[in-house]
């Protein structure tokens, strides 16, 4: 602590966004959950349209059918994006944590001109040449965890 009180406080980074992507992923299984019972209702609703399709004695039921899909599909659209967003957002707060990762393991072995010149890589490739870098093995491309 400095003479003010104040604490000084380091951000790992790569923690930071793994434990978002995390959160955002638990989020994102709720969604689904949600997204699903529209996507029955929706499924199912059709499903009964188009069987009472061509028969003009039940042409008020489908009427009715189509006006209460109508009447729910703005539910049935933001349950989709909600999902979506959810699930786009993790996937970047994934790729985030990744590359915070090898940054940081990077910078502790490289000067600050070999790290800049890394730093251009992709994130596959910084984790294509790091490894190699340490001499701690190497990732196949065609086989995971990497792909």
């Amino acid at each position: 602590m400095s003479e003010r009180g104040a604490v000084s406080v380091t951000l790992v980074l790569d923690g930071v966004y793994y434990t978002q992507a995390f959160a955002l992923a638990e989020a994102a299984k709720a969604a689904d959950a949600v997204f699903s019972k529209w996507q029955e209702f929706v499924r199912d609703t059709n499903e009964r349209i188009d069987s009472l399709s061509g028969d003009a004695s039940r042409e008020d039921e489908v009427h009715d059918l189509c006006v209460e899909l109508d009447r729910h599909w703005q539910s049935f659209d933001g349950a989709a994006g909600k999902l979506v967003q959810l699930t786009a957002a993790t996937h970047i707060l994934c790729g985030s944590a990744l590359e915070a990762h090898i940054n940081m393991r990077a910078e502790e072995k490289l000067s600050t001109k070999e790290f800049n010149e890394f730093d251009k890589l992709t994130l596959a490739g910084k984790w294509l040449f790091y490894p190699t870098l340490i001499s701690a093995g190497r990732f196949d491309p065609g086989r995971a965890p990497f792909q």
